[in-house]
């Protein structure tokens, strides 16, 4: 998020955000399953281990 000049706290809450309406759509599993693809590289990128982001 260096690049984009958005904090990661911020990022970090509008993915919180996202979860929150998928999850009125969907169950939790499809939820994860939809948007793993595009939130486990940002994650990992972050730094952050994905067990424990998980």
């Amino acid at each position: 998020m260096k690049a984009s000049g958005v904090p990661i706290w911020v990022a970090v809450l509008a993915m919180m955000a996202m979860f929150i309406v998928a999850g009125a759509v969907f169950d939790e599993v499809a939820a994860m399953v939809v948007t793993m693809p595009f939130v486990l590289p940002l994650v990992t990128s972050w730094g952050f281990d994905p067990i424990w982001w998980g």
